[in-house]
C-alpha cells in the first residue's frame, strides 16, 4: 500500500491511500474540526478512526511507522511549538526523538535551513544522523535601535578540516517577528521561527512543530 499527503495548507489536509492496482481512496481532514489543544493520542485516534471507516487498515502498519510517521509530522505541523534559545556562535539545529519498530529511539539532529534558499538533503535511508550537512550560524546580534536588532546568519558546510560559506544574511528584527525556515523540501517541513526575545548574544524563537520524517519520499 502506498500513501501520499495532497491538498496541504494551513487549514486542510487529505491522505490518500492506495493498494497494488487500485483505485486511491481519499480521506479529508479540516484543521478546524480539531481542538486547537489537542493531545497527540486524540489527534493519532481521531485520524485513524477516520481512515478505518472507510478502509480496513493494518493497526500494526499504523504504529510502527508509514502512516503513523505522517501522522507524527502533521500532529507537529499543527499543534506543536518548542521555544529553544541560541547563543551568538550556535548553529539553529535543535533534535528529534526518532525510533524506527523495535529499535532504540536515538536523536536526530535537524539543521533548519532558510525557507526559500536551495540547500543538499542527505538520504533518509542512509547512516547519516542529520538531515544536511549545512549548518546555519549566528554570527552576530546587535542593536540597530530602540526597536530593531541586527541578526545575521552564515550558513556553512563542513568538509574535513575546512568550512566552506554557503551564504551570509543579514536580518533586522524585534520580538513578535518570524522567520520561516525548513528541513525538507515539501511544505509540510517548513517551520516558522518567532522571535520571543532577544539580546545581545543570546535569541529565544517559538518554533512551530517539527518531526524527522522517515517516508518523506512518498508524500507528493
Amino acid at each position: 500500500m502506498d500513501y501520499s499527503l495532497t491538498g496541504f495548507n494551513e487549514d486542510v489536509f487529505i491522505i490518500s491511500l492506495t493498494e497494488i492496482y487500485g483505485d486511491p481512496i481519499n480521506f479529508e481532514f479540516k484543521i478546524s474540526e480539531f481542538d486547537k489543544d489537542i493531545s497527540f493520542d486524540l489527534f493519532a485516534d481521531f485520524v485513524g478512526e477516520r481512515i478505518d471507516s472507510n478502509y480496513n487498515y493494518s493497526e500494526d502498519y499504523f504504529d510502527n511507522g508509514y502512516i503513523g510517521d505522517l501522522i507524527k509530522c502533521l500532529y507537529n505541523y499543527y499543534f506543536c511549538h518548542n521555544e529553544v534559545s541560541f547563543k551568538t556562535g550556535e548553529s539553529l539545529t535543535v533534535y528529534s526523538n526518532v525510533k524506527y519498530y523495535n529499535c532504540t529511539p536515538y536523536d536526530f539532529q535537524l539543521n533548519f535551513m532558510l525557507e526559500k534558499y536551495p540547500s543538499i538533503w542527505n538520504k533518509l535511508y542512509s547512516s547519516t544522523t542529520s538531515n544536511t550537512d549545512y549548518q546555519l550560524f549566528i554570527s552576530e546580534i546587535s542593536k540597530t535601535n530602540n526597536q530593531l536588532w541586527k541578526l545575521e546568519l552564515i550558513m556553512t558546510k563542513k568538509s574535513s578540516d575546512r568550512y566552506s560559506l554557503g551564504g551570509r544574511f543579514k536580518f533586522f528584527v524585534k520580538p513578535g517577528d518570524v522567520i520561516n525556515l525548513k528541513y525538507y523540501e515539501h511544505p509540510l517541513y517548513n517551520v516558522k521561527a518567532e522571535i520571543v526575545s532577544i539580546d545581545y548574544n543570546s535569541i529565544t524563537f517559538n518554533f512551530s512543530g517539527y518531526h524527522k520524517p522517515s517516508m518523506l519520499h512518498d508524500i507528493e
